[in-house]
Protein backbone atom coordinates (compact mmCIF):
# COMPACT_ATOMS: atom_id res chain seq x y z
CA UNK A 1 0.00 0.00 0.00
CA UNK A 2 1.44 3.28 -0.64
CA UNK A 3 1.93 6.07 1.16
CA UNK A 4 2.97 9.67 0.54
CA UNK A 5 4.80 12.33 3.03
CA UNK A 6 4.28 16.14 2.62
CA UNK A 7 6.96 18.33 4.16
CA UNK A 8 7.34 22.08 5.33
CA UNK A 9 10.05 23.86 7.33
CA UNK A 10 9.95 26.40 9.91
CA UNK A 11 13.40 28.70 10.32
CA UNK A 12 15.52 29.49 8.04
CA UNK A 13 19.23 27.93 7.34
CA UNK A 14 21.46 30.88 8.23
CA UNK A 15 23.98 29.59 11.08
CA UNK A 16 25.76 32.47 11.81
CA UNK A 17 22.11 34.35 13.18
CA UNK A 18 21.56 31.17 15.57
CA UNK A 19 24.59 32.50 17.57
CA UNK A 20 22.53 35.75 18.68
CA UNK A 21 18.97 35.59 17.69
CA UNK A 22 16.91 33.33 20.20
CA UNK A 23 14.21 33.92 17.66
CA UNK A 24 16.24 32.28 14.53
CA UNK A 25 17.94 29.52 16.74
CA UNK A 26 15.89 26.32 15.47
CA UNK A 27 15.04 24.93 11.67
CA UNK A 28 12.57 22.58 11.96
CA UNK A 29 10.76 20.38 9.25
CA UNK A 30 7.63 18.93 9.60
CA UNK A 31 6.11 16.02 7.06
CA UNK A 32 2.34 14.73 6.86
CA UNK A 33 1.92 10.96 6.43
CA UNK A 34 -1.06 9.94 4.79
CA UNK A 35 -2.21 7.04 2.62
CA UNK A 36 -2.65 7.78 -1.07
CA UNK A 37 -6.07 6.51 -1.09
CA UNK A 38 -7.25 8.72 2.10
CA UNK A 39 -5.13 11.84 0.99
CA UNK A 40 -7.77 11.33 -2.23
CA UNK A 41 -11.04 9.48 0.01
CA UNK A 42 -10.38 12.50 3.05
CA UNK A 43 -8.24 15.01 2.75
CA UNK A 44 -9.83 16.70 -0.56
CA UNK A 45 -13.36 16.56 -0.19
CA UNK A 46 -12.88 17.33 4.00
CA UNK A 47 -10.63 20.58 2.59
CA UNK A 48 -12.73 21.37 -0.23
CA UNK A 49 -15.81 21.53 2.46
CA UNK A 50 -14.05 23.33 4.80
CA UNK A 51 -12.89 26.13 2.61
CA UNK A 52 -15.90 26.37 1.09
CA UNK A 53 -18.10 26.38 4.15
CA UNK A 54 -15.87 29.58 5.45
CA UNK A 55 -15.16 31.05 2.47
CA UNK A 56 -17.12 30.59 -0.10
CA UNK A 57 -14.14 29.12 -2.65
CA UNK A 58 -12.64 26.10 -2.52
CA UNK A 59 -9.43 26.93 -4.07
CA UNK A 60 -8.31 29.16 -1.65
CA UNK A 61 -4.91 28.26 -0.01
CA UNK A 62 -4.63 28.20 3.28
CA UNK A 63 -1.41 29.47 4.71
CA UNK A 64 -1.19 30.00 8.56
CA UNK A 65 0.75 33.34 8.52
CA UNK A 66 -1.82 35.30 6.40
CA UNK A 67 -4.74 33.42 8.22
CA UNK A 68 -3.89 34.13 11.99
CA UNK A 69 -2.70 38.06 11.17
CA UNK A 70 -6.53 38.02 8.92
CA UNK A 71 -4.68 39.00 5.98
CA UNK A 72 -6.82 38.69 2.75
CA UNK A 73 -8.48 36.28 1.95
CA UNK A 74 -8.52 35.15 5.43
CA UNK A 75 -10.27 38.84 6.49
CA UNK A 76 -13.41 37.10 7.76
CA UNK A 77 -10.87 36.28 10.95
CA UNK A 78 -11.29 39.69 12.01
CA UNK A 79 -14.53 38.62 13.33
CA UNK A 80 -14.15 36.33 16.69
CA UNK A 81 -16.86 34.45 16.61
CA UNK A 82 -16.05 33.22 12.99
CA UNK A 83 -12.41 32.70 14.01
CA UNK A 84 -13.62 30.61 16.44
CA UNK A 85 -16.20 28.56 14.80
CA UNK A 86 -13.02 28.07 12.13
CA UNK A 87 -10.72 27.02 15.45
CA UNK A 88 -13.19 24.47 16.80
CA UNK A 89 -14.22 22.81 13.16
CA UNK A 90 -10.43 22.48 12.63
CA UNK A 91 -9.39 20.68 15.60
CA UNK A 92 -12.18 18.26 14.72
CA UNK A 93 -11.41 17.78 11.63
CA UNK A 94 -7.38 17.21 12.77
CA UNK A 95 -8.97 14.38 15.19
CA UNK A 96 -10.78 12.48 13.09
CA UNK A 97 -8.65 12.80 9.57
CA UNK A 98 -6.51 9.79 8.92
CA UNK A 99 -2.86 10.88 9.20
CA UNK A 100 0.06 10.66 11.07
CA UNK A 101 3.15 13.66 11.38
CA UNK A 102 6.84 13.74 12.12
CA UNK A 103 8.63 17.01 13.75
CA UNK A 104 12.74 17.41 14.12
CA UNK A 105 14.32 20.17 15.00
CA UNK A 106 17.62 21.12 14.72
CA UNK A 107 19.66 23.60 17.34
CA UNK A 108 21.51 25.74 14.97
CA UNK A 109 23.32 27.33 17.48
CA UNK A 110 24.83 24.36 19.13
CA UNK A 111 25.74 22.60 15.82
CA UNK A 112 27.81 25.62 14.94
CA UNK A 113 29.54 26.20 17.94
CA UNK A 114 30.70 22.99 17.80
CA UNK A 115 32.55 23.45 14.27
CA UNK A 116 29.00 22.22 12.07
CA UNK A 117 29.38 24.16 8.32
CA UNK A 118 26.92 21.76 6.65
CA UNK A 119 23.13 22.52 5.59
CA UNK A 120 20.90 22.04 8.98
CA UNK A 121 17.93 21.64 6.52
CA UNK A 122 19.83 18.61 5.32
CA UNK A 123 20.24 17.44 8.16
CA UNK A 124 16.71 17.67 9.73
CA UNK A 125 16.03 16.25 6.33
CA UNK A 126 18.02 13.02 6.25
CA UNK A 127 16.44 12.32 9.97
CA UNK A 128 13.01 12.70 9.07
CA UNK A 129 12.70 11.06 6.56
CA UNK A 130 14.59 7.96 8.33
CA UNK A 131 12.20 8.31 10.73
CA UNK A 132 9.37 7.81 7.43
CA UNK A 133 11.06 4.48 6.28
CA UNK A 134 11.53 2.91 9.42
CA UNK A 135 8.17 3.03 9.63
CA UNK A 136 7.15 2.14 6.32
CA UNK A 137 9.63 -0.63 6.60
CA UNK A 138 7.20 -1.58 10.11
CA UNK A 139 3.88 -1.63 8.45
CA UNK A 140 5.45 -2.91 5.30
CA UNK A 141 4.16 0.46 3.13
CA UNK A 142 6.26 1.92 0.29
CA UNK A 143 5.82 5.80 -0.28
CA UNK A 144 6.96 9.01 -1.87
CA UNK A 145 8.36 12.15 -0.74
CA UNK A 146 7.39 15.94 -1.25
CA UNK A 147 8.83 18.61 -0.11
CA UNK A 148 7.35 22.36 -0.57
CA UNK A 149 9.55 24.56 -3.17
CA UNK A 150 12.17 27.30 -0.96
CA UNK A 151 14.00 28.26 -3.95
CA UNK A 152 15.80 27.35 -7.06
CA UNK A 153 19.28 26.68 -5.97
CA UNK A 154 17.55 25.30 -2.44
CA UNK A 155 15.95 23.04 -4.39
CA UNK A 156 18.51 21.99 -6.65
CA UNK A 157 20.96 21.55 -3.71
CA UNK A 158 18.08 19.05 -1.57
CA UNK A 159 17.46 17.02 -4.74
CA UNK A 160 21.17 16.41 -5.06
CA UNK A 161 21.63 15.25 -1.31
CA UNK A 162 18.79 13.28 -1.64
CA UNK A 163 20.23 11.29 -4.60
CA UNK A 164 23.22 11.05 -2.69
CA UNK A 165 21.54 9.39 0.26
CA UNK A 166 19.95 7.18 -2.02
CA UNK A 167 22.93 5.54 -3.73
CA UNK A 168 25.24 5.98 -1.29
CA UNK A 169 24.84 6.12 2.81
CA UNK A 170 23.35 3.58 5.39
CA UNK A 171 19.52 4.70 4.15
CA UNK A 172 20.13 3.36 0.66
CA UNK A 173 19.37 0.04 0.84
CA UNK A 174 15.81 1.33 2.80
CA UNK A 175 15.77 4.04 0.32
CA UNK A 176 15.51 1.95 -2.70
CA UNK A 177 13.39 -1.01 -1.25
CA UNK A 178 10.73 1.58 0.42
CA UNK A 179 10.24 4.46 -1.66
CA UNK A 180 8.51 4.20 -4.88
CA UNK A 181 10.62 6.94 -6.33
CA UNK A 182 14.62 8.08 -6.06
CA UNK A 183 13.87 11.52 -6.50
CA UNK A 184 11.65 13.69 -4.08
CA UNK A 185 8.80 15.64 -5.50
CA UNK A 186 8.44 19.61 -5.33
CA UNK A 187 4.98 20.84 -4.12
CA UNK A 188 4.33 24.88 -5.02
CA UNK A 189 1.39 26.51 -2.18
CA UNK A 190 -0.33 27.29 -5.77
CA UNK A 191 -1.12 23.48 -6.20
CA UNK A 192 -3.55 23.29 -3.56
CA UNK A 193 -2.47 20.20 -2.05
CA UNK A 194 -4.60 19.62 1.06
CA UNK A 195 -1.58 17.57 2.64
CA UNK A 196 0.96 20.49 1.78
CA UNK A 197 -1.68 22.81 3.53
CA UNK A 198 -2.14 20.69 6.68
CA UNK A 199 1.74 20.62 7.14
CA UNK A 200 1.81 24.25 7.08
CA UNK A 201 -0.51 24.97 9.73
CA UNK A 202 0.83 22.16 11.70
CA UNK A 203 4.43 22.81 11.47
CA UNK A 204 4.97 26.26 13.48
CA UNK A 205 2.97 24.91 16.50
CA UNK A 206 4.52 21.23 17.02
CA UNK A 207 7.99 23.04 15.99
CA UNK A 208 6.95 25.61 19.41
CA UNK A 209 5.86 22.58 21.34
CA UNK A 210 9.75 21.05 20.97
CA UNK A 211 10.96 23.93 21.73
CA UNK A 212 9.04 24.84 24.82
CA UNK A 213 10.91 22.19 26.26
CA UNK A 214 14.43 23.35 26.20
CA UNK A 215 13.38 27.13 26.28
CA UNK A 216 11.39 28.40 29.42
CA UNK A 217 9.80 31.07 28.09
CA UNK A 218 8.76 29.80 24.94
CA UNK A 219 5.13 28.59 24.93
CA UNK A 220 2.54 28.06 22.41
CA UNK A 221 -0.27 30.26 22.08
CA UNK A 222 -4.01 28.86 23.29
CA UNK A 223 -5.09 27.70 19.96
CA UNK A 224 -1.62 25.82 18.90
CA UNK A 225 -1.31 24.05 22.50
CA UNK A 226 -5.03 22.44 21.71
CA UNK A 227 -3.32 21.37 18.24
CA UNK A 228 -0.56 20.10 19.72
CA UNK A 229 -2.57 18.35 22.39
CA UNK A 230 -4.42 16.12 19.43
CA UNK A 231 -1.30 15.57 18.12
CA UNK A 232 0.14 14.27 21.01
CA UNK A 233 -2.85 12.08 21.75
CA UNK A 234 -2.62 9.84 18.48
CA UNK A 235 -0.99 11.38 15.56
CA UNK A 236 2.97 10.90 16.35
CA UNK A 237 4.34 8.48 13.75
CA UNK A 238 6.53 6.58 16.27
CA UNK A 239 8.23 7.46 19.46
CA UNK A 240 10.96 9.06 18.10
CA UNK A 241 8.82 11.32 15.85
CA UNK A 242 8.85 14.53 17.86
CA UNK A 243 12.80 15.09 18.82
CA UNK A 244 15.16 18.10 18.65
CA UNK A 245 18.69 17.57 17.23
CA UNK A 246 21.27 19.34 18.60
CA UNK A 247 25.32 18.89 18.83
CA UNK A 248 27.06 17.73 22.43
CA UNK A 249 28.84 19.80 24.20
CA UNK A 250 32.17 17.49 23.23
CA UNK A 251 32.84 15.80 20.67
CA UNK A 252 34.50 15.43 17.79
CA UNK A 253 33.95 18.09 14.74
CA UNK A 254 31.12 17.29 12.39
CA UNK A 255 31.35 16.04 9.17
CA UNK A 256 31.56 18.19 5.35
CA UNK A 257 29.34 20.21 3.79
CA UNK A 258 27.15 17.38 2.82
CA UNK A 259 25.73 15.06 5.47
CA UNK A 260 25.00 11.96 4.86
CA UNK A 261 25.83 10.21 7.89
CA UNK A 262 24.23 8.63 10.95
CA UNK A 263 23.78 10.93 13.81
CA UNK A 264 25.18 9.22 16.41
CA UNK A 265 28.09 9.22 18.97
CA UNK A 266 30.54 8.65 16.18
CA UNK A 267 29.90 11.81 14.71
CA UNK A 268 28.81 13.87 17.90
CA UNK A 269 25.36 14.16 16.78
CA UNK A 270 22.93 13.29 19.66
CA UNK A 271 18.63 12.93 18.92
CA UNK A 272 16.83 13.84 21.97
CA UNK A 273 13.47 12.37 21.63
CA UNK A 274 10.63 15.42 23.58
CA UNK A 275 7.65 14.93 25.05
CA UNK A 276 6.25 13.23 27.99
CA UNK A 277 6.47 9.11 28.59
CA UNK A 278 3.02 8.52 27.15
CA UNK A 279 3.82 9.79 24.16
CA UNK A 280 7.10 7.87 24.17
CA UNK A 281 5.77 4.60 24.54
CA UNK A 282 2.38 4.58 22.52
CA UNK A 283 2.64 2.46 19.44
CA UNK A 284 0.34 3.61 16.93
CA UNK A 285 -1.52 1.33 14.06
CA UNK A 286 -2.31 3.42 11.22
Amino acid sequence: MKTKIFIDEVGNTDLKIALTSDAERFISLTGVVVKERDYYDHFIPVFRDLKKQFFADENIIFHRREMIRAEPPFHRFDDEKIRNEFDLCFLKILEELPFRIVTVAVDKRTLHQDGFNGDPYHLAFFELVEEYLFWLKAHGLVGDVTVEVRGKGQDQSLKRFFKDSFSDSRLAPHLQEFLTSGEIKLGKKSDNCPAMQLADLLAYPSAMSIRSAVEERVRNHRFSAKIVEVLERDKYLTARAKRLISRKKRGPKAPGDRVTVPLHPKNGLRPVCVGDSKSQTKKFSF
